[in-house]
């Protein structure tokens, strides 16, 4: 069994580059290629950037890339992938685990936010449009997604106060309750008006869109991982009906929730 090192990839590499330890790479694959069982001695986050593709976790289990979601991988798990169903273009960054703290996440989407989605919309532009690419602008994504990185094991950045921090903390722990924006002002003693524009000024989105991607992401590893209806799933996520949960997870992640059964 093969044994990656820090650095090491399979598949084509397009470009890579690393900067105090952590290393980045965009990688390309064939249609058709697999790659056997092996091991990284590093933790990493990585994402499909285009094309289809399933790996299998250290369940045995058979899971489907999602492109735009990122995944984060524990050092020294042994796994492997399976057979590209198209060519496909994915993008990593390796770190050793002791250097960063584990992403703080509900599910194994990570890199979550505006400057993480900013970042992945230019990488999927100049991947698409290759005379448009240099390795400055690679570079310069690159620098975008490991100061996201950067602050994922974080609850919050330094400059957040104190109520602020705990209110995304309760959010993070109790996403799948009815949200009532007014009991959560009462509770951390902050106006309803300066508690929203406060959130979304630090953390790129409204109190209601930050609920509604953690109930999201929920599902979509609720989905994946039990065999409950989606009917189900949709009311514990707390969306009115399966119809409304359909057209946000669609809007999310691009597919009917009915595609990753």
């Amino acid at each position: 069994m093969r044994i990656f090192k820090i650095g090491e990839y399979h598949g084509n590499v397009i470009h890579s580059q690393q900067v105090d330890g952590v290393h980045f790479a965009i990688t390309r694959r064939k249609r058709g290629e697999t790659v056997p069982e092996h091991m990284h001695n590093h933790a990493a986050i990585r994402s499909l950037v285009s094309g289809d593709h399933h790996f299998i976790d250290t369940d045995g289990n058979i899971r489907k890339s999602l492109p735009s979601a990122w995944y984060y991988s524990e050092p020294n798990q042994i796994h492997s992938h399976e057979a590209c169903q198209t060519d496909i273009v994915s993008v990593g960054i390796q770190f050793q685990a002791e250097e960063f703290p584990r992403p703080f996440v509900a599910t194994n989407t990570v890199l979550r936010g505006t400057t993480a989605e900013f970042a992945f919309s230019l990488l999927e532009h100049h991947l698409s449009n290759p005379r448009s690419t240099s390795p400055d602008v690679l570079m310069s994504i690159f620098d975008l997604l490991r100061a996201t990185l950067a602050d994922e094991g974080q609850e919050a950045t330094v400059n957040a106060p104190a109520w602020l921090v705990r209110l995304k903390q309760n959010l993070d722990a109790q996403f799948l309750n009815p949200l009532n924006v007014e009991s959560l002002s009462q509770e951390i003693g902050i106006h309803p008006s300066h508690m929203a524009r406060a959130f979304r000024s630090e953390y790129g989105q409204t109190v209601t869109s930050y609920v509604r991607d953690r109930r999201l992401e929920w599902s979509l590893d609720a989905i994946k991982n039990s065999q409950e209806k989606l009917g189900n799933i949709a009311i514990k996520a707390g969306f009115a009906d399966q119809a409304h949960f359909s057209r946000e997870f669609k809007k999310r992640y691009g597919h009917a929730p009915s595609i990753y059964r």
